[in-house]
């Protein structure tokens, strides 16, 4: 060996060559130095052998599952293979049956692979259920390393890996009785693995072995059907030779290759809307069963022969015409939507109609049918065949009822991808111990700004208030006035869970009686919620002002507040019409609001652009939790007050931005889902 590394846990050197093809059609060779390891954890929380240096890399705590399966008598940590991911990965979230998983490296890269959307999937089922898988990182592993010239088909080389690290696993527990299973998704592959490794199982027999899963059978049976041929009703794809992904069929979203047809092909676009329920009738050939359970496809040619010409376009109104030769990027996820009834009885398949408008019907199987009538349901497109109307999927699960609100809330989270679960256990574990309080020398540079009289202004019942406020006099003409906003950053380090999770939801979602929250409502609506009373980390914005509302100064700094009251903007424009107050904090508010409105003015006066709209808000009954009344709200003075002041301070830290980093420009977008 040429490093003298063993003491670090290095076993040896070696070089691993895989070749690739350029855009411009050239082969290129790339060589990869990997470092096999001895030192590289199992997963197993009762080896002793193995040491597990990171918080975030925990072993499996093994659940006991000898008599689980009639199929396997003993103990054993399932190890999936690539195939039975891909197609079963909707049913992995199941811990009744799905527990102590161990994934291979060489397979989770298999996955990332062959499909971003599975991917994802598996990244967050990992995340999520950190409890009952661990990666083992088989690749990195000196007894499991299989070098990829061992098989350039993807499906052979995993199956090899999966081969090599069960049976080092396999010896690894020799002291324990727990085995490693292979647990593969089709037969033919338990064949193979079957005459290099005993330990092997297809995931449906296993299933089987299972009593009181029949339901999760039918599942994995429907998933796992193969499906049969019929008369191509598409062109065949381009290959791959052209530099084009064998798939066609495109659904709204993914990113196609087009062709441009001969000008004597071009057309002019259509003048009416088609309504997707008028063009896709379920009286199609192409909808009906025939006796042996499959779409009977005669005769469909002849009906798109027969189908009215298209009328004459006028030659100003034709445009440059294309066909889709190719799809580099797929954008297929769940679908939410309900399920067509058939017009045979018995029928097996259906069409489902997903909510969206701008998706076609998807054909898939069930046995549960009768179930699932006047439900919404999540449903995942899983081809496009060449010989189909319509794309297959299969049936996830069932939302709700339609029409019942909590459903109805449901299926726009999904549709817009919004995160709605529960807070991974590895977040909660970021937040701080309570009861907490915060520090006054902690940071050092944190400014003391306790003495200063701030309040907060929002909308009535909110209970994550970001922001406060603050105007003291200096003089004749001369105001401090103060934008104050929660400091977040205290209790979200980079690159945490809680850091990752946020950014994936980057902002708290609103809907009728729900919230759905960006970060735990621990720092949410307490300890970064400028309470009224309590002391709380800030960013804040000061500016000197003179009686015009020009700005004389401005300084930046995180700080240490301390809240007087939490207010409404009902509250506050009381205080503000009403003479009897005269205290610090209305005193304060008049002089915000009359400086707010030379801001207002100036805005204005430079070209402003004001949208006006109508906000409205429901009242709820508070025992069903429906809507009963819609109200238009009333715009009061101190609305327009804070948003004066919440624009000025993004001003302000936009120009400071600018002016330390003159090279990088900010646009401040806020977007709205339609």
């Amino acid at each position: 060996m040429e490093l003298n590394v063993k003491q670090s846990g290095i076993e040896k050197r070696t070089f691993s060559t895989t070749y690739y093809k350029t855009r411009s059609g050239k082969i290129n060779k790339r060589v990869n130095e990997l470092y096999l390891r001895n030192d590289i954890p199992c997963g197993f929380s009762r080896c002793l052998k193995c040491r597990y240096n990171s918080e975030s890399l925990k072993p499996l705590q093994f659940f006991e599952n000898g008599s689980l399966s009639k199929s396997v008598k003993y103990p054993h940590f399932l190890l999936l293979d690539g195939p039975s991911i891909m197609k079963f990965i909707d049913v992995l979230d199941d811990i009744s049956v799905f527990r102590n998983i161990i994934i291979l490296q060489s397979v989770w890269v298999y996955i990332k692979k062959m499909s971003g959307a599975v991917f994802k999937r598996l990244n967050t089922l990992f995340t999520e259920n950190n409890d009952r898988m661990f990666v083992f990182l088989n690749e990195f592993v000196g007894q499991t390393f299989v070098d990829p010239s061992f098989s350039r088909v993807p499906e052979l080389y995993q199956e090899q890996c999966l081969i090599s690290g069960s049976k080092f696993l396999c010896d690894h527990w020799n002291e324990f009785s727990v085995r490693p299973l292979i647990m593969c998704s089709s037969e033919e592959t338990v064949a193979r693995v079957s005459k290099d490794y005993p330990h092997v199982i297809s995931i449906i027999d296993y299933v089987k072995g299972i009593p009181g899963s029949e339901s999760l059978i039918q599942r994995l049976t429907d998933l796992g059907k193969k499906e049969r041929r019929g008369r191509a009703l598409f062109p065949e794809y381009w290959t791959q030779d052209k530099r084009f992904l064998n798939m066609n069929r495109p659904v709204h979203g993914d990113v196609v290759v087009a062709q441009l047809l001969p000008e004597s092909e071009w057309t002019a676009p259509e003048k009416t809307i088609r309504l997707r329920d008028a063009e896709e009738t379920q009286n199609e050939g192409d909808n009906l069963p025939d006796a042996d359970g499959e779409e009977e496809e005669e005769g469909q040619e002849e009906d798109l022969e027969d189908s009215e010409a298209p009328a004459k376009k006028s030659r100003k109104e034709v445009l440059p015409s294309a066909r889709i030769v190719g799809i580099l990027r797929r954008n297929w996820r769940h679908y939410c939507g309900i399920i067509l009834p058939p017009n045979m009885p018995g029928a097996r398949q259906f069409l489902f109609a997903p909510s969206e408008r701008l998706i076609p019907r998807i054909r898939i199987e069930t046995s549960y049918y009768e179930q699932l009538i006047g439900k919404k349901v999540l449903v995942q497109i899983d081809s496009w065949p060449q010989d189909s109307h319509y794309p297959r999927g299969h049936y996830i699960r069932v939302i709700g009822n339609e029409g019942e609100r909590k459903t109805e809330d449901e299926v726009i989270l999904l549709e817009h991808e919004v995160p709605y679960d529960e807070f991974s256990p590895a977040v909660l574990a970021c937040l701080p111990e309570v009861p907490w309080s915060p520090h006054p020398l902690d940071p050092p540079e944190r400014e003391d700004l306790t003495s200063l009289d701030i309040c907060s202004v929002d909308p009535e019942g909110c209970t994550d208030i970001d922001d406060a406020v603050h105007c003291r006099e200096l003089g004749p003409n001369r105001f401090e006035v103060g934008v104050h906003i929660a400091d977040v950053t205290h209790f979200v380090r980079p690159g945490t869970a809680i850091d990752q999770t946020a950014a994936e939801r980057s902002t708290t979602v609103y809907l009728c009686g729900r919230r759905i929250d960006m970060l735990p409502s621990l720092l949410s609506t307490n300890l970064c919620s400028l309470r009224g009373g309590e002391l709380r980390y800030a960013f804040s914005v000061i500016w000197e002002l003179n009686g015009d509302a020009e700005i004389q100064n401005v300084k930046f700094c995180k700080s240490l507040i301390h809240s007087r009251a939490a207010l409404t903007y009902q509250k506050a424009q009381e205080m503000i019409d009403d003479e009897k107050y005269q205290d610090v904090i209305a005193t304060s508010l008049r002089n915000l609001l009359n400086l707010s409105k030379k801001l207002k003015s100036r805005r204005r006066t430079v070209g402003a652009l004001e949208l006006a709209s109508s906000e409205i808000r429901f009242d709820i009954n508070p025992e069903t939790g429906a809507p009963v009344k819609v109200l238009e709200k009333q715009h009061l003075e101190t609305m327009s007050m804070i948003e004066e002041f919440m624009l000025l301070a993004n001003i302000s830290v936009a120009e400071k931005i600018l002016y330390e980093y003159p090279v990088i420009i900010f646009l401040l977008i806020i977007l709205k889902i339609s």
